[in-house]
């Protein structure tokens, strides 16, 4: 299984999170509870909220308890409000001290997680993309075009990738990505990083190549990090801001089993 080599710094991350967690406090600010979430569909404003919220603080004991088991999640929004005007300040008091909480723990101290990486390590970065893609889904919502900077876009992928033979808590379980040989390229032009991953009949493999690969992948996309993110996210909308190159099945194939 490929480990991802584009990781940032532990302070990187925390800082980052807190960044995110302000930016969703602001949108939450700007938009209507109902308003539909098309990158999530069947959610409103008002779900994409309350799911970070509980996150964040679901997390947070997580870490701060070192704990080894799944910690029970719904507790987390027994308290959620009932009026959408309460909605900021009840986000921020669930997200405020999850940055602290990141910062302060022993990265190789014990934490569960979905994913092979039991140490406190692994939470930051999860923190960064999940406040992150639900941040774009608030600003697709809000009709806002969504902004991001290349190092988080790049790790964004990265993890991304790693996470899938996992699944993630809130699914069913991990995606079946198995195939027979099937190649697919990502090229981020800004930041020079290039992907390759294959589809073989025990699941997915990828890794970074310094140019495009010997061999045209059979589907290929590239473009700036903060769209190829998107686009990989499907959280792209109808103007992605990426070329597409090769088989549209395949693609199209991939970006659908691939979605968290």
């Amino acid at each position: 299984m490929n480990q991802p080599c584009h990781a940032l710094d532990h302070e990187s991350y925390c800082a980052r999170v807190a960044m995110e967690i302000g930016r969703v406090a602001e949108r939450v600010g700007t938009i209507d509870a109902d308003t539909p979430v098309p990158t999530c569909p069947q959610w409103t404003a008002r779900d994409v909220a309350t799911h970070l919220g509980m996150i964040h603080r679901w997390v947070d004991r997580t870490v701060r308890d070192q704990a080894t088991e799944p910690v029970e999640f719904t507790q987390f929004g027994r308290d959620v409000p009932a009026e959408w005007a309460g909605f900021g300040d009840w986000l921020g008091r669930m997200a405020a001290p999850l940055p602290d909480t990141l910062r302060s723990a022993d990265p190789e101290g014990p934490a569960w997680s979905f994913t092979d990486n039991q140490r406190a390590n692994f939470w930051p970065r999860r923190m960064l993309h999940e406040t992150m893609v639900h941040r774009i889904d608030l600003d697709i919502a809000a009709g806002v075009q969504p902004s991001g900077d290349p190092d988080s876009a790049v790790d964004g992928i990265d993890e991304l990738l790693y996470l899938l033979p996992f699944g993630h808590p809130f699914r069913d379980g991990p995606p079946d990505l198995r195939g027979t040989g099937e190649t697919v390229h990502l090229h981020a032009t800004d930041a020079g990083v290039h992907w390759l991953i294959r589809l073989g009949p025990h699941g997915h493999t990828w890794e970074h190549l310094h140019a495009d690969p010997p061999e045209p992948a059979m589907a290929t996309v590239r473009g700036r990090a903060v769209d190829l993110h998107r686009f990989q996210y499907n959280r792209a909308g109808a103007e992605p801001g990426v070329e597409r190159t090769g088989s549209p099945e395949i693609l199209t194939d991939w970006l659908t089993r691939s979605a968290l």
